[in-house]
């Protein structure tokens, strides 16, 4: 199989631009399409036609066929070719992991202020999760309820204060280990709040978070029956079971001066949903086999399925355009850092429609907000992430170690010609329209009862003998 064209440095090794997952969405996407309504919307809710396009990008990510930018050394005249991206949030893993970098590096560094954390994590009953299948808005809506109750938690014991608040940003995820539908929702919250002045006051180090859960709960029964998302009977039900199904977690804590830790926790908390590790795909059977952690409800610490039924428990962690995810609540929202004097443009927001840019001991310095805008393109750069994975910059020339320069950026269809030329001359032409594919039967027969062929034939019986005839003596259609 042909991967990237660049060549291996010493800790740097350029991804193959095929793996399981994209053979399993190549050979089963347009399947998955004829057979939604009838054998998994019931399961996996609603397939957007907007998926398709999404799962074509996903193909052509990674592969010098569809587009490349070329890299040229002027020491030793040495090429490197770095294929495009797609950049599809929950689908690719390798974009995915870009973003997710990106994002936590920014976040420590130019938004969380200094201070201890924890991370929570809220959790619903199963009963209640499915509303979220077919209504993805009701996400955002979780993560806000989430906020409301560790404020209104923490607020309580600071009764002094006026109008306290956590620094708190949350991130709905849709999945659990084994890639079941599981809405709940990550947080990383200060272990402390901050007043209308921007000073933080911290929690005592013996803060017990399990009052939350109730404020957690009944917060989300307003909102699910605001929203029509279930009855007043259910959530009558759901009070009187001993164990009502929601839970609050916050075991993990960080010390104000743990950044590093603070950074990968983040990287977890908008990891993408499937992991390349865990993936076995034997194409001959058509099996997938995904490992994990152990579930109590499968029994199992695996998933063994149809590559098309493993392809239907993705869809509904594929997030589709200007669906926003990550959110920042209290003192990091806009609106507060700007009244703190953290920041000074309001209009200066994220990409993905998190936080804009701030200092991150939460004070911000004219020289850096001037230079703000070429530091974030600087860490915008793909080179610079993947030196910080594998500690090898992939910019410098592998023979003579020099900064190689962008030439050319090459795209398709434009320029499909000149990808063409320059592969071939290179040895490297090996399209994925020409190697084999999985081999698919004819196309699936509609079988109609008497009844169900009267309403959608075009004649009646009637009319079927005064049908114009063909030259063969057949009936026309």
């Amino acid at each position: 199989m042909p991967t990237t064209l660049a060549q291996p440095t010493a800790g740097y090794i350029p991804r193959s631009s095929t793996d399981d997952l994209k053979a399993i969405v190549g050979d089963w996407y347009e399947e998955l399409f004829e057979v939604w309504d009838e054998r998994f919307r019931q399961t996996y809710g609603s397939l957007h036609p907007r998926l398709r396009e999404l799962f074509e990008r996903f193909l052509r990510c990674g592969d010098p066929h569809f587009g490349f930018i070329r890299l040229y050394c002027d020491g030793c005249g040495e090429n490197r070719y770095v294929p495009h991206s797609c950049k599809a949030r929950g689908l690719c893993p390798s974009c995915s992991q870009k973003r997710s970098l990106l994002w936590a590096e920014r976040m420590v560094a130019e938004v969380l202020p200094l201070a201890p954390y924890t991370q929570l994590v809220f959790t619903i009953p199963k009963i209640l999760r499915k509303a979220f299948l077919y209504r993805r808005e009701l996400y955002g809506e979780l993560c806000k309820v989430a906020y409301l109750s560790t404020r209104e938690f923490l607020a309580a014991h600071y009764p002094s204060l006026d109008h306290p608040m956590p620094a708190m940003t949350v991130v709905p995820q849709s999945f659990g280990d084994l890639l079941l539908p599981h809405a709940h929702a990550h947080a990383v919250c200060s272990l402390g709040v901050y007043d209308r002045e921007g000073n933080f006051h911290p929690a005592p180090d013996d803060l017990d978070f399990s009052p939350l859960e109730g404020i957690f709960r009944e917060r989300v029964f307003k909102m699910l029956l605001e929203n029509e998302a279930t009855t007043p009977e259910r959530v009558e039900m759901l009070r009187s079971w001993r164990h009502s199904g929601f839970a609050v977690h916050s075991q993990r804590r960080l010390a104000q001066g743990e950044r590093g830790a603070l950074e990968k926790l983040l990287q977890y908390l908008v990891r993408a949903p499937v992991s390349l590790r865990r993936l076995e795909y034997d194409r001959e059977s058509g099996r997938v086999t995904y490992r994990g952690k152990f579930n109590p409800t499968l029994g199992r610490d695996h998933q063994n399925v149809s590559a098309l039924e493993f392809l239907a428990m993705i869809v509904p962690h594929v997030l589709l355009r200007y669906e926003s995810v990550i959110r920042c609540y209290g003192a990091i929202s806009t609106t507060w850092r700007v009244k703190f004097g953290w920041i000074s443009d309001t209009a200066d927001t994220a990409a993905n429609g998190e936080c804009d840019v701030n200092s991150g001991d939460g004070r911000s310095d004219p020289q850096d907000e001037q230079e703000s805008n070429f530091e974030r393109q600087r860490k915008k750069t793909w080179s610079r992430l993947i030196q910080k994975t594998w500690l090898e910059d992939p910019e410098l020339c592998p023979k003579c170690g020099k900064k190689m320069r962008v030439i050319a950026a090459i795209s398709s269809p434009a320029q499909d010609d000149v990808i063409e030329k320059i592969l071939k001359s290179i040895g490297k032409w090996d399209p994925p329209w020409q190697r084999a594919g999985k081999i698919r039967g004819p196309p699936r027969q509609l079988e109609f009862t008497n009844e169900e062929f009267a309403q959608v034939a075009p004649w009646s019986e009637e009319d079927f003998d005064q049908r114009p005839a063909g030259d063969d003596g057949e009936c026309l259609p």
